[in-house]
């Protein structure tokens, strides 16, 4: 019965390049988002931030690609997750995600955006790394900041 129930997961979460690059675009906003209240807001309710974090990056870490039911791959996370919405201007990218940050809990944040956009990069690095292997994120987001 549990192989059965196995394979059913699997072939559900088994998707096209496309459509496993749509969804992780759909969350990449709200990791980032996510990740800069962690960086920028260590005194807030940083445990609720990690466990959805945890949440949409194992998630994220199992979806298949139809062909050959293997993880999407780091390069292909990686991009999605940060180059795409970052480069070419990494730090106007990081600058707007801290804006958006302090508009939505209506506070003043006076931090170092070189800092905040280091952290994070590395953030969706280690998280790109085990999500492209198909590998649950709970170590990258317990040991972040």
């Amino acid at each position: 019965m549990q192989e059965v129930l196995s394979r059913q997961f699997i072939s559900e979460m088994s998707f096209t390049r496309r459509l496993i690059r749509s969804k992780t675009e759909a969350l990449q906003f709200r990791i980032a988002e996510h990740a800069t209240k962690v960086i920028c807001i260590p005194n807030g309710p940083v445990n609720h931030w990690k466990n959805v974090l945890t949440a949409w990056g194992n998630y994220l870490s199992k979806l298949r690609l139809k062909n050959g039911n293997l993880p999407m791959g780091v390069d292909f996370a990686y991009q999605i997750l940060y180059k795409d919405p970052f480069e070419p201007d990494e730090l106007s990218i990081t600058v707007s995600f801290i804006e958006i940050v302090a508009a939505e809990l209506n506070i003043i944040l006076d931090v170092d955006v070189e800092v905040v956009h280091k952290k994070l990069q590395q953030f969706l690095w280690n998280m790109s790394e085990k999500i492209g292997m198909g590998q649950l994120v709970n170590n990258v987001v317990n040991n972040f900041c």
